[in-house]
């Protein structure tokens, strides 16, 4: 029954069935029926936001980054959904959240719903224990924040940098973030560098794609537990890859000034370039492999991993 008098309960169920084919089932086929459990286990270890050692970090699921990123972005929809339930967004039945997990195949639908499930009971506990602070016009305000958040991120740019940052292989994290290092080294080189579209959309994960990732930091609703992805950012944070990542983008800032599409002025900057490359070389940076000693290199003839 609608939690809403005013609004009727057939567009209560509407709101639902759209969420669900739109966000949350595309998310579902992008699942192979190969999957291992312990894929599973290793992204849901992040969700809820366990104590996972570094060193745990990164295991080497060869092809699976991507799938891997898929469930991390379906279990935030589906807490998202859980929260538009809860606030009379939509229809209600919190169990009919996971009913869309059910047809995955060997056993796998009911293994994630589980974990799900474990995680919606906290969610829910937790609001009925702060009933008293949040009112109904806060969790509504929660689940549009969340909803909105999800809208502006869901993009390639945002899982290129979820999937790098939590799931690549330590080879391709290796390679990619060397490759913002080079992109740094061409500007120096050439403050009026061009690179095609395919080209900046290759780098654009460490760009925009880290833009985004900070709205997942602190969302300031400290009454609710994080999100899936919320809780997997935060762990991030307090990693080696985080720090690769920081140290990289503060090199491109420092050179930023003398980045510029007009040659003649790109020539004037080159003559001034001690000051910039005394600033960003302070920067410790990895090495260019002899493979690939420029950014070009890396884009005409990259690695397999998988």
């Amino acid at each position: 029954m609608s939690t809403r008098p005013d609004i009727s309960e057939e567009i209560l169920q509407a709101r639902l069935t759209s969420f669900i084919d739109t966000l949350v089932r595309p998310e579902i086929d992008a699942l192979p029926s190969s999957y291992g459990p312990e894929r599973d286990r290793y992204v849901i270890g992040l969700m809820t936001a366990w104590n996972i050692d570094e060193g745990e970090f990164w295991a080497d699921f060869p092809g699976q980054a991507a799938s891997m990123t898929a469930i991390l972005f379906l279990f935030e929809k589906l807490d998202i959904l859980l929260r538009g339930q809860m606030a009379g967004y939509f229809t209600e039945g919190y169990s009919d959240v996971t009913r869309v997990l059910w047809p995955l195949p060997m056993g796998r639908g009911v293994r994630l719903a589980k974990s799900f499930q474990s995680h919606s009971y906290r969610l829910i506990e937790e609001r009925k224990n702060s009933a008293d602070f949040v009112s109904d016009s806060h969790a509504l305000d929660d689940f549009h924040t969340r909803f909105a958040t999800i809208l502006d991120t869901d993009n390639p740019e945002f899982r290129e940098f979820i999937r790098l940052v939590l799931f690549a292989s330590t080879d391709e994290w290796t390679f990619r973030i060397q490759q913002i290092h080079l992109l740094a080294d061409e500007i120096l080189r050439d403050p009026a560098l061009a690179l095609s579209s395919a080209e900046v959309d290759t780098l654009s994960w460490a760009l925009s794609g880290a833009d985004e990732a900070r709205l997942y930091e602190d969302n300031g609703h400290r009454l609710d537990p994080a999100s899936p992805i919320e809780a997997s950012v935060r762990i991030l944070t307090y990693t080696s890859r985080f720090a690769d990542l920081v140290s990289a983008r503060e090199r491109l800032a420092g050179i930023a000034p003398i980045v510029t599409a007009d040659e003649n002025t790109a020539a004037q900057r080159s003559a001034t370039l001690e000051q910039y490359m005394s600033r960003t070389n302070r920067r410790e940076r990895p090495q260019p492999s002899r493979q690939y000693p420029t950014l070009r290199d890396t884009f005409n003839r990259p690695p397999y991993f998988g």
